[in-house]
């Protein structure tokens, strides 16, 4: 271990030279210590400085290598050789994108993961190349299109049996579905629609799937108002009506109708019966069928010609655009 000591010094009453110094505690003693430079034998210019930052190309400085390797940057190379069965990760810092060149070979057995750390996206191109079945693919600019081709965006999936060909897109715990479209075998897209499609759009085999089906009645209808509201409005759907009955004791002939709102005549009826008589009207189709129907959002009526006489109705009904 040194022994520190100091020499001491008296200035006297004539200068004739001055030496540069910084005065530094040492214990409880203040100490005068000697500015050294370093500089070049054959150039007064040539010092090298002390910074804490990375000097400017035109400062003067000395040259440092590593003894017995490269002597600047590019000259460096780095070489990943893991030890048969080891697991390890490599992570290199580059100033830019241009400083790093990394090759990794690894051993038999071995499994590893390079990860580069750079500043922005445009930094990092990644070539993969291996014998693996299974790749993730995570992309934070855009989407990611899975090509045959640069000419095209088709992939081509072929299995011997359907058994083989399952799919699954996951990424974290969020589950992707992909959307596939039917056609035929001219190229003719099936067409999806929650009602029932017109006879000329092209469809797949279905089978017929009923609307809830209810029914509703009135026993005096006509004996206090002329109009009675049997199935109330909704908005964007029709009341459409596949059976009905009627009955009256009226013997007088009467002409009663079902209206949509109090706007539009849908069915109108004669009824009248014979002395202490009883007459009526019935009719049903099956459904989907359906004998007349509302407007879009309006309440189903009927009307009779007077309130005084009396109606029985019932109807079969159901509901939809």
């Amino acid at each position: 271990m040194p022994v520190f000591t100091n020499i001491d010094g008296e200035e006297s009453a004539t200068v004739t030279f001055r030496v540069g110094s910084v005065q530094m505690a040492r214990g409880t003693t203040n100490e005068e210590q000697e500015i050294i430079c370093l500089g070049d034998p054959d150039s007064s210019n040539a010092l090298a400085a002390v910074t804490n930052a990375a000097p400017a190309s035109t400062r003067w400085g000395l040259n440092v290598r590593l003894a017995g390797g490269p002597s600047s940057v590019a000259d460096v190379a780095i070489a990943v050789q893991p030890v048969a069965g080891s697991t390890f990760a490599v992570r290199p810092l580059q100033s830019s994108a241009a400083d790093l060149q990394v090759t990794a070979t690894p051993a038999a057995g071995s499994t590893f993961n390079v990860r580069a750390l750079q500043s922005s996206a445009a930094d990092l191109n990644v070539t993969v190349a291996g014998y693996s079945t299974t790749v993730n693919v995570s992309s934070l600019a855009g989407a990611v299109i899975v090509r045959s081709s640069a000419a095209d965006a088709i992939v081509t999936v072929k299995n011997s049996t359907i058994a083989e060909l399952l799919a699954s897109v996951q990424q974290n715990s969020t589950v992707w579905q992909t959307q596939a479209k039917i056609q035929d075998s001219s190229a003719v897209t099936f067409v999806g629609s929650t009602g029932r499609p017109s006879t000329g759009v092209q469809g797949l085999a279905t089978r017929l799937v009923l609307n809830d089906l209810q029914s509703t009645g009135r026993s005096t209808v006509g004996a206090t108002s002329t109009r009675t509201e049997l199935v109330s409005s909704a908005a964007s759907v029709r009341v459409k009506v596949f059976a009905y009955s009627i009955t009256s004791t009226v013997v007088t002939p009467s002409t009663c109708a079902f209206y949509s709102s109090n706007a539009q005549l849908l069915w109108p009826i004669n009824l009248g019966s014979a002395s202490s008589g009883i007459t009526g009207a019935n009719l049903a189709v099956t459904p989907p069928a359906w004998i007349f129907a509302t407007e879009s959002a309006a309440a189903l009526n009927f009307v009779t010609p007077s309130s005084v006489a009396e109606f029985h109705v019932g109807i079969s009904y159901f509901v939809e655009a």
